[in-house]
């Protein structure tokens, strides 16, 4: 629903899942939904591909069984509702929605219509996720009380002029909703998807309608960390630093660090480092520790969620997992949102 840059990953990826099968594309422009088919079928698409104008007409297609949803933050929530309206299965792009009250309508429209509503995160159906988690899961590693976590890139001049993300009617997050949601998802999955008791976030720097384009955020846990202390998600997102996406999860006695939890560096081969017993030196000239690297094979994570929403469709099946993370996902964006504009004051983070 819509030809943003994505799709053409995403079409990739459905076409190397063994669940969907791609039949349409709609835009509110048919000659550029019809120059997006010839590209795929130039690109070797097999299968057949229409060229719908207007999503309506995408929605009216009874061959369909689920529709993917690039539009801007600002659009989802009315073409969720829509979607579910016609029985069709949703994976929409993040963030969500632009607020908890927004997103507990669209879940509740594919809940009643027994169709499966999934935000396309893609790296939680990664195969390296199973494995990180039972590092820090491990007695070795010690009582995790940290995650730390930074995921940004540098727009050029054309980005910041032209981008949607720097309109604030239809991403009023900016880069926290854009970037920040992975950090704030990795730090949920490690703490067992808990919803953090505060959060302080400030807005280092927003554009001139104001959409937070560099930003900071600090979530806390109150107990559960070591000695039954707070634990904390600590993070950084921009637009206007050098592309990196790395995590590190702290225990009392190791650490885990990934360098491309977002996208993995190929879909052949990823992994990440743990370090046990990290320190200085008797001497402290130098830094001691067991460090591991562990190595991930064959796993492209685009296919693997295409894969597991296709079979909640063939089922209809609502999966509440999916959508209650969803929601707590949003609760921390709007709690940060909050905070930002009360100069980084601290705010509770509720479902509210």
């Amino acid at each position: 629903m819509g030809c943003a840059n994505i799709t053409n990953k995403v079409r990739r990826a459905v076409q190397a899942s063994s669940t969907c099968v791609l039949l349409g594309i709609a835009s509110r422009n048919l000659t550029k939904a019809e120059k997006w088919v010839s590209s795929a079928l130039t690109e070797g698409f097999e299968g057949p591909l229409k060229a719908h104008m207007g999503y309506e007409s995408l929605l009216s297609d009874d061959s369909i069984g689920a529709v993917y949803i690039p539009l801007p933050c600002g659009l989802h929530h009315e073409w969720v509702l829509k979607a579910a309206a016609a029985g069709k299965g949703v994976i929409c792009e993040k963030p969500a929605a632009r607020n908890v009250r927004e997103l507990k309508e669209m879940i509740a429209a594919c809940e009643r219509a027994s169709v499966p509503f999934l935000d396309g995160t893609m790296f939680h159906f990664h195969s390296r996720m199973e494995f990180m988690a039972a590092e820090w899961k491990r007695p070795e590693f010690g009582s995790v009380g940290r995650v730390s976590s930074s995921f940004s890139f540098r727009g050029d001049d054309a980005f910041f002029a032209e981008n949607i993300r720097m309109d604030p009617a239809l991403e009023p997050f900016g880069c926290l909703g854009d970037l920040g949601q992975y950090c704030i998802r990795f730090g949920l999955e490690v703490y067992g998807w808990e919803l953090p008791a505060t959060v302080q976030a400030i807005a280092i720097e927003r554009n001139a309608r104001g959409v937070p384009i560099d930003t900071q955020c600090t979530f806390v846990w109150a107990s559960g960390g070591p000695g039954d202390g707070p634990r904390s998600l600590i993070m950084s997102n921009s637009f206007k630093h050098a592309f990196h996406q790395s995590v590190d999860v702290y225990g009392t006695n190791a650490r885990l660090h990934c360098d491309d939890f977002v996208i993995s560096a190929s879909h052949a081969l990823c992994d990440f480092t743990t370090t046990t017993d990290p320190n200085l030196d008797a001497l402290h000239s130098g830094v001691v520790g067991n460090e591991k690297r562990h190595s991930v094979e064959g796993c492209n994570q685009e296919r693997e969620m295409w894969n597991a929403f296709g079979e909640c469709v063939a089922k209809k099946e609502f999966v509440a997992a999916w959508a209650n993370r969803s929601l707590v996902v949003q609760a921390c964006l709007d709690a940060a949102a909050t905070s930002m504009l009360n100069g980084g004051a601290l705010v509770p983070v509720t479902l509210l």
